[in-house]
């Protein structure tokens, strides 16, 4: 077997050896029988825990190992057949990634409008905080994944806010008390988030919307790339569409005063990458408010 894996498989399989071997195994039947249908279920069973990247690295060091026990003589006509497997395989987990986008999009939906009928300032914001996020994502360069995950853990990011007091966020100004209640929400949407079995591998990322590149943020004073990528970039569009939103314990400012606040933070507060990409949103000659 290969000397090294990804750590992000042993974290996702608790026994990564007896995956493997059994990925190799049904391998091994697909290439003496030609029947793809064991490796597929296999893909279906397991593609709930991993992701296609993922999969992908198992199969083809799955595939490596079993080349190695072949002839030579035999490696191209098997080589071929696996060839034809790695496709089927990625359109099968195309599918499954479809079908599980679609779910979480359309969940996340029915809980906005949950949210829509008690705070609809909140459910507004979300809704454009996350539409910002998958933007900024594009504008780095993100495959459509990626972007989709930035843009769902800023719809989501905020939903703990929902247990606080109504009256919370009443006044000019917010006292260091009412503070410390309305940052503990960064903890009330993990922990809501990780109660749901179709959203939880989101919850970290919602955790930590509030940290800063240089350590002053919060829950966790995280550091630079300690704060998941997803919630670097929703810390940016959270900032933006909320400081360009009129709110009762803040003032309102123009888009372009926020930008330049944003800027003059890049690197500090705010990762340089997803500041620069805000920038490209919004036009580096007109700024619009997302």
């Amino acid at each position: 077997m290969i000397a090294h894996r990804p750590p992000v498989l042993r974290e996702r399989y608790p026994d990564l050896n007896v995956a493997f071997h059994d990925l190799g195994e049904r391998v091994k039947g697909m290439a003496r029988d030609g029947n793809d249908s064991s490796i597929l279920s296999w893909v279906a069973r397991e593609s709930h825990a991993a992701s296609r990247p993922d999969i992908a690295h198992l199969l083809d060091a799955a595939i490596s190992d079993y080349l190695r026990s072949v002839a030579p003589h035999g490696r191209s006509l098997v080589t071929r057949r696996l060839d034809q497997l790695r496709s089927v395989v990625d359109s099968q987990l195309q599918e499954i990634e479809a079908r599980r986008a679609s779910s979480e999009s359309t969940y996340i939906d029915g809980m906005i409008a949950a949210i829509a009928a008690v705070n609809p300032a909140l459910a507004n914001h979300s809704t454009s905080v996350g539409s910002l996020a998958m933007r900024i994502a594009l504008a780095m360069g993100c495959n459509s994944e990626v972007a989709r995950d930035c843009a769902n853990v800023g719809r989501i990011h905020d939903i703990g806010k929902i247990r606080l007091p109504k009256t919370i966020l009443d006044g000019a100004v917010l006292p260091p008390q009412k503070r410390g209640i309305v940052e503990n929400h960064v903890r009330e949407s993990q922990e809501i988030i990780a109660r749901d079995a179709l959203l939880s591998r989101y919850a970290v990322a919602v955790r930590s919307h509030h940290e800063r590149i240089d350590g002053s943020g919060y829950p966790d004073g995280l550091v630079g790339n300690e704060i998941p990528f997803e919630a670097r970039v929703v810390a940016v569009a959270d900032v933006f569409h909320a400081m360009t939103s009129p709110r009762s314990y803040a003032p309102t400012y123009e888009a372009s005063e926020v930008l330049a606040y944003i800027e003059e933070h890049r690197g500090q507060l705010f990762d340089a990458d997803v500041v620069d990409a805000l920038r490209t949103t919004l036009g580096a000659a007109k700024c619009v408010a997302a």
